[in-house]
């Protein structure tokens, strides 16, 4: 089946395939980021979520929008498995993508400085700030806005400002600890 009738529809076929990518953003290329040898280790998780719908204020007087108000809370444990007290930064930060432009941002970025003794660890609450998603509806159209909540990623740096340890909600969020997307726009 080699004909050049065949060989047409399959170069339409994976054009369209590959044009078809919701978001032309990409993530990060770098899929683990560079650790130093350490004692420290990291653990989170979700302990908290909500989500609030509500109606919100439309752009016209024919339209009508309903908001999505999403929120998350992590527990984060930090430990220290070393013979000596180990100061290291924590930082996380939620990301999320528009849903218009499909630019990464990033929202509820945070840290705290702990002092951990050895063979303890250290318990934070982190708060995701809200994120909201709009749905419009007007007579003559309907269209999506805000930004859409993907997930979070922690990281714990030594005095140096070296990524100890990395986790995140989902592994292909993992490339962000190294290059963070910008802030979320008010």
């Amino acid at each position: 089946m080699n004909s050049p009738t065949f060989s047409i529809l399959l170069l339409v076929v994976a054009t369209s395939a590959f044009g078809a990518e919701k978001y032309s953003k990409e993530v990060p290329k770098v899929a683990v980021p560079t650790m130093v040898a350490t004692t420290i280790t990291l653990d989170a998780r979700n302990v908290a979520a909500g989500r609030v719908l509500s109606d919100g204020v439309a752009p016209g007087p024919d339209a009508t929008r309903k908001t999505t108000t999403h929120s998350e809370t992590l527990e984060i444990h930090v430990g220290n498995l070393g013979t000596l007290p180990a100061s290291v930064t924590v930082h996380w930060f939620w990301v999320g993508r528009y849903a218009t432009s499909g630019n990464w941002y990033r929202a509820g970025d945070g840290e705290k400085t702990l002092a951990i003794d050895p063979k303890k660890s250290e318990v934070v609450l982190a708060e995701a700030s809200d994120i909201e998603g709009h749905v419009t509806k007007g007579s003559h159209e309907h269209y999506q806005s805000g930004g859409n909540l993907l997930g979070w990623v922690v990281t714990v740096k030594n005095s140096q400002a070296e990524i100890q340890a990395v986790k995140a909600s989902d592994a292909y969020l993992e490339g962000f600890a190294v290059q963070e997307p910008p802030k979320k726009r008010k």
